[in-house]
């Protein structure tokens, strides 16, 4: 557990946990494939739910003004919205109720998703859709990054010589055989 967590649930200064919520990093989604075939959970979109997992033991907390902290969804990622309602056993239901509320005021369509090769055939231009993907996640590092990248390595359109242009890796394309 971070120590942002333990002090969401320990501590009795509301403005000072709120503020520190607020100043997590910014995760960002991006929906990848898996062979399942199955719905990403917003757990699995997101690059990281620290910042959303710290605010729902904050909600736990019962010297935070609740305004505090229905406050703070205004400054979340629609993606951080969902995952307060997916996830009833860590989240009480006022926040999820408020969190049903915003995302009804707030529609949202949903993450890039990384496409599959066949996806990528029916696109006028899949250089600009794998620059998107890039685009999206420019500022983050780790799995979440590599996963993105290899799915770009991997497709036809960079086997083919055709990666976007702003590959943000120097790592070599994996060997296929034909």
């Amino acid at each position: 557990m971070s120590s942002a967590k333990d002090l969401a649930l320990t501590s009795g200064d509301g403005d000072v946990l709120a503020t520190l919520v607020a100043r997590l990093p910014d995760p960002t989604a991006i929906e990848r494939h898996y062979a399942d075939g199955k719905p990403s959970s917003p757990k699995v979109l997101l690059s990281s739910d620290e910042r959303i997992s710290t605010l729902a033991a904050l909600a736990g907390n019962s010297h935070p003004d609740r305004a505090l902290v229905t406050n703070l969804l205004e400054g979340l990622h629609p993606v951080e919205v969902q995952w307060l309602q997916a996830y009833e056993q860590h989240v009480p239901a006022w926040l999820r109720q408020a969190a049903t509320d915003h995302a009804a005021a707030h529609p949202y369509a949903g993450p890039p998703r990384v496409l599959t090769d066949e996806e990528l055939d029916d696109v006028d231009d899949p250089q600009a859709v794998m620059q998107g993907w890039l685009d999206t996640i420019k500022d983050h590092r780790g799995a979440f990054l590599n996963q993105v990248e290899y799915a770009i390595l991997d497709s036809r359109q960079a086997l083919e010589g055709n990666p976007p242009p702003s590959l943000c890796s120097s790592r070599p394309a994996p060997d296929r055989d034909p």
